[in-house]
């Protein structure tokens, strides 16, 4: 079965494997870019193929995502706001995604008042389009 299987490491620049994220959610086999052209990270990445004048990055598909947002309710539309780096782009190429929240909220996702709270912190709202695979209520220690 090779159960633990080895552990590999692929370089990538914050853009590449956002890239490669994109790639996996639209079933692409790679997107083509030029910013890495020139790059050493061509030669440790065998993901990173140089043709002609681009570079075709090649879809990275993650076993499971593991999201952590601010608000969300039990079929997994969830509110986050502050800085997201490539959780969009991890959440849509994964397949299985797990969501872990600070405040599980009831009630209907589209209501006035969950899209208003969304409104008023200036959150992103994300509506899946599947249910999370699972959801955790995280909750603050007190000491």
């Amino acid at each position: 079965q090779g159960i633990p299987r080895r552990i590999e490491i692929h370089d990538h620049t914050n853009f590449s494997i956002a890239l490669a994220l994109w790639a996996a959610a639209w079933n692409a086999p790679y997107i083509p870019t030029r910013t890495l052209l020139g790059s050493d990270i061509l030669k440790t990445n065998p993901g990173l193929v140089r043709d002609g004048d681009v570079v075709r990055v090649h879809a990275v598909r993650p076993d499971v995502a593991i999201v952590h947002v601010q608000r969300c309710d039990a079929q997994g539309h969830a509110h986050a706001w502050g800085p997201m780096g490539i959780v969009e782009e991890a959440g849509l190429a994964a397949n299985r995604v797990i969501i872990s929240c600070e405040e599980l909220v009831g009630g209907v996702p589209d209501s006035r008042g969950f899209r208003g709270m969304a409104q008023a912190v200036g959150a992103r709202r994300a509506r899946p389009r599947k249910l999370p695979d699972a959801l955790w209520l995280i909750t603050p220690t007190r000491s």
